[in-house]
């Protein structure tokens, strides 16, 4: 009898452990990337930074010129030669050189990186629709350099010159518009996370409280 109540009580310990691995990796009801509203704005924001990215690319290919093959004709400002101007730049590795001529590594890391993006995309609730719009815009700024560097010899286009003469800008390094998509959508989609897991951790303690 002892016997048949410890198989019986392991039974239930695995069955246990079963559904906590089970809830642990599945994607919650209420996830970003079950809503059909979500993926679609999602996917837009991506298409639309992409194509952003990717033609300004090909028009400053076209109209600019290629380094090492053309004559080279930057676009100037009047009066901000200086400070801001568009020339072709190709980049063999990150920002500032970083990584420069590994390829491979580059592109293993950014499919890493989307990776990880489709997971917070699971993670985040629906309805956030600003975190949802700063990940579009990682996913466009991830695939349009990742485009680059598998279509152009491991080279990134950019052509967005800065120097305003400080520290660090002067001059910031090259950089094009997938570059200023993955800038500015980093910090916004960390904001957002951060606001979640205060607000999900206020719940708890609320939930807390209110049991006790």
């Amino acid at each position: 009898m002892a016997h048949d109540n410890s198989v019986q009580s392991d039974g239930d310990k695995a069955e246990k452990s079963a559904v906590i691995v089970k809830e642990k990796w599945s994607i919650p009801a209420d996830s970003a990337i079950k809503s059909r509203a979500a993926v679609c704005w999602l996917s837009l924001i991506c298409i639309l930074g992409l194509w952003g990215d990717l033609a300004s690319k090909a028009w400053v290919i076209k109209h600019i010129g290629i380094p090492g093959k053309d004559i080279l004709m930057p676009v100037i400002f009047s009066g901000f030669e200086e400070i801001f101007r568009f020339e072709t730049v190709f980049n063999p590795g990150a920002s500032w050189g970083m990584l420069s001529g590994k390829t491979g590594l580059l592109i293993s890391l950014s499919v890493i990186a989307l990776l990880a993006m489709l997971y917070f995309f699971a993670s985040i609730k629906k309805g956030h629709w600003v975190a949802i719009t700063a990940l579009g815009m990682l996913f466009a700024g991830a695939f349009g350099n990742t485009h680059d560097r598998i279509f152009n010899d491991g080279n990134v286009v950019d052509f967005i010159y800065v120097n305003f003469g400080f520290w660090p800008f002067n001059p910031w390094p090259s950089f094009n518009i997938a570059d200023a998509l993955l800038c500015i959508g980093v910090p916004i989609f960390m904001i957002c996370l951060f606001k979640e897991g205060q607000q999900a951790k206020h719940e708890g303690q609320q939930a807390k409280h209110d049991g006790a």
